[in-house]
């Protein structure tokens, strides 16, 4: 899960100018939410580490307080994880799932900043703050929902 640098991509993955978080995927980087289920497996099995966590936190501009609060984690946890250290799979998967949400968030809004903002105010679709929702896998995936209908046109 890092940063998309200027390299091209195989056709059946192609990576977009957009800013968003990438994975290596068939020698290939790709967007988190383009990347097939099996990498992303593989990825929790292997466990998130604290650069993974830094990345993620720096790009959603979240403080720790609502980081911890997403991840199901005391906000000690986050702090205390030492760099070399990975994190348990149930971790690692919440973060790959928020990693995902952001990443298709980015795709879709166009912008990492109108993300963002956009997961920190009301939607009348969500009966409140997207990033609210964002603690469970139910609420990702109701998040998710809202992104397709807008990535679509569906009034939402």
């Amino acid at each position: 899960m890092k940063r998309s640098s200027s390299k091209t991509s195989s056709k059946a993955y192609p990576v977009a100018e957009k800013e968003s978080f990438t994975m290596q995927v068939n020698e290939c980087e790709v967007p988190v939410y383009r990347a097939d289920n099996f990498s992303k497996i593989r990825l929790i099995h292997l466990g998130a580490t604290r650069q993974d966590l830094d990345y993620f936190k720096a790009k959603s501009d979240l403080d720790y307080e609502s980081l911890a609060k997403m991840l199901n984690v005391t906000k000690a946890t986050l702090f205390n994880h030492k760099e070399d250290q990975r994190f348990d799979s149930s971790f690692s998967e919440r973060l790959m799932a928020l990693t995902d949400l952001y990443s298709y968030g980015y795709s879709v809004m166009e912008s990492r900043e109108k993300f963002n903002r956009w997961m920190k105010t009301d939607n009348v679709a969500l009966q409140g703050r997207p990033i609210d929702l964002a603690d469970t896998l139910y609420g990702i995936s109701e998040i998710k929902n809202i992104l397709g209908r807008i990535e679509y046109g569906v009034y939402s």
